[in-house]
């Protein structure tokens, strides 16, 4: 964790001090026992992951097709702390049980959150 604290601490200059929510490092260090290593390898195999996930939920027309890529997502954002994922989620299932349609503006949010993450790990993993 320190070594990637460092890190993150390095690449403030060029994110935002806003994006510390957008991984809960805490959280990512106790998954990882600490191992700065596991932590890189795990952002990693996460923002790959997001990434397919997320096109995958773009090519579905099922609303049960939706549903179940946004958990498999919403499980692999929990996994490494990924806040505004989870947020997005929460607020796109919401939205479908008031109007029972998942629109194209929480897709597309949900979408940013991922594409702010894989940015933000990008940036702390150099």
């Amino acid at each position: 964790m320190r070594k990637l604290a460092s890190r993150h601490a390095a690449s403030k200059s060029k994110v935002s001090v806003a994006n510390d929510r957008i991984i809960d490092l805490v959280y990512l260090s106790k998954m990882s026992i600490g191992d700065a290593n596991l932590e890189i390898e795990m952002l990693n195999s996460f923002s790959n992951t997001a990434k397919s996930t997320f096109l995958r939920l773009c090519l579905c027309i099922d609303k049960n097709e939706i549903k179940s890529d946004l958990d498999s997502l919403f499980k692999v954002a929990r996994g490494v702390g990924a806040k505004t994922i989870m947020s997005s989620i929460i607020d796109a299932k919401d939205d479908f049980a008031k109007n029972g349609v998942f629109s194209s503006e929480t897709i597309a949010d949900i979408g940013f959150s991922v594409e702010e993450a894989r940015e933000y790990i990008a940036n702390i993993s150099q």
